[in-house]
């Protein structure tokens, strides 16, 4: 039990599958017998406060600059009030999206989502984080299985729920609030410290890359403006003519192919996650082969650029690279791809505002220093063992991080299911955090994710 929390004296069978037991003076009802399914459309642009429903929970958008897709016009959003609860419960096969969200201020979202009101006394937190519990424990995306792949306002108004007296509500709303503070300030900190070795590494690989390894070495101007000078034994060269764009499409792969999308390329690492060989796809790929590099032309600022241990195809959203002779190592070209400097300069170039993408016509005119074959090679020696330490910290804090996680999502179940009872329990004192504090709650990856769903038309 959480930190010698004590279970209730007695419970009672719910005939609810994900929670099958609840304290013995706790009452069993179906969602709609305490919330109603409510649209209002800002059909008259009622309400101008953008907001979106991310991993991050509801947080303020912004018109100019906004987080997600947009639509052609606000006035077919729907207006959400302060203490209202928001479901997103569309595409339920894909796991790693937001669901569910608690409204702290008036504002509009996506018509495609579920709005709740209550109509009965009590703590609508509670009942967040109640179903926020379901989220957590991919309870939507069980019952969505299947052809349908969604869950209507109707449908999650008739799920059973679990309803405390509304003074043990309060008090766990109170308890909820105060530890899950304390929880995301050590995410918070956390995630700051990989933030700043991230930063190391890059820093390190992008001096190496550009300068060499030799801080005496004679130099030269490269003529290259965001370049400055080079040593003197290097080439200017264009990247044009140090690898080649292969785009080679096809719609289909040999069994033992593996698949690799956007989604599978660790941002500014190369890591490979999650391909498989069994993954379907719906739309033109490209082969490449083991040895070319693959450099993601979708959102360049995100840096997904690796190198394949062996054959397959990708998203057609990647460039394929091959080097154009003996005398260049992939594996440096990979980091030069995925150097600060690079990654800069190619996003500067890119087109459309929703989904900014990247030209090859532009990457290939990009003009760089080139070292020796030699000194290539000494480079990404240099730069793997200067990294690997980093890499190591890292890991061990995302373990850690890990760790929290798993217990912030026990801690939910438990206490919002009445596996534990925190009657009586002393809450202490704490400062409650807006949305905008929660900026580096979320790896990147997961707030890549929120970008491409954050608002569902």
């Amino acid at each position: 039990m959480e930190n010698g929390l004590k279970p209730y004296e007695e419970y009672k069978q719910t005939n609810i599958v994900w929670n099958e037991k609840t304290p013995l003076h706790w009452e069993v009802k179906r969602g709609k017998e305490i919330f109603k399914y409510k649209k209002e459309i800002n059909s008259k642009y009622q309400c101008s406060n953008i907001l979106s429903l991310t991993l991050k929970g509801v947080v303020k958008n912004s018109e100019n600059n906004p987080i997600g897709l947009v639509p052609k016009d606000y006035a077919t959003y729907q207006i959400f009030e302060k203490g209202d609860l928001v479901f997103k419960l569309i595409d339920l096969e894909n796991y790693k999206t937001s669901r569910v969200g608690f409204v702290n201020q008036r504002g509009i979202m996506s018509p495609a989502y579920i709005r709740l009101q209550s109509y009965v006394g009590c703590n609508n937190k509670y009942f967040y984080y109640q179903y926020y519990d379901l989220y957590l424990r991919g309870v939507y995306n069980k019952l969505g299985e299947g052809v349908r792949s969604t869950l209507s306002g109707k449908d999650l108004l008739n799920l059973r729920i679990v309803v405390p007296p509304k003074e043990e509500q309060d008090q766990i709303v109170r308890y909820l609030d105060s530890k899950l503070s304390k929880i995301n300030k050590f995410f918070r900190a956390k995630k700051k410290q990989v933030k700043l070795l991230k930063e190391l590494k890059q820093a390190i690989i992008n001096q190496a890359v550009t300068k060499g390894l030799d801080p005496n070495v004679k130099i030269k101007p490269s003529g290259i403006e965001w370049l400055g000078d080079i040593p003197e034994g290097w080439e200017v060269r264009r990247i044009k003519t140090i690898v080649k764009n292969t785009a080679i499409t096809t719609t289909q792969k040999d069994e033992d192919d593996i698949y690799i999308g956007l989604e599978n390329v660790e941002s500014w690492s190369g890591r490979i996650i999650n391909a498989s060989t069994e993954t379907v796809f719906d739309s033109t790929a490209k082969k490449y082969n083991d040895g070319n590099i693959l450099f993601g032309k979708l959102r360049p600022y995100l840096a997904k650029v690796t190198i394949p241990s062996k054959k397959g195809v990708c998203s057609g959203e990647f460039l394929v690279l091959e080097t154009l002779s003996g005398d260049l190592y992939n594996k440096f070209v990979e980091y030069l791809l995925r150097s600060n400097s690079i990654i800069e300069l190619i996003s500067m170039s890119t087109y459309g505002a929703k989904m900014p993408r990247a030209e090859w016509d532009f990457i290939g005119n990009i003009k760089i220093g080139l070292p020796s074959l030699n000194e290539q090679q000494e480079i990404v020696t240099y730069i793997e063992a200067k990294t690997r330490t980093i890499d190591k910290a890292i890991e061990s804090i995302k373990k850690q991080i890990d760790i929290i996680t798993e217990y912030r999502t026990s801690l939910i179940s438990n206490v919002v299911t009445g596996k534990v009872d925190v009657r009586g329990i002393e809450v202490e004192d704490f400062i409650e955090e807006s949305e905008e504090d929660f900026e580096d709650l979320e790896e990147p990856e997961l707030l890549e994710e929120n970008i491409e769903m954050g608002e569902e038309e």
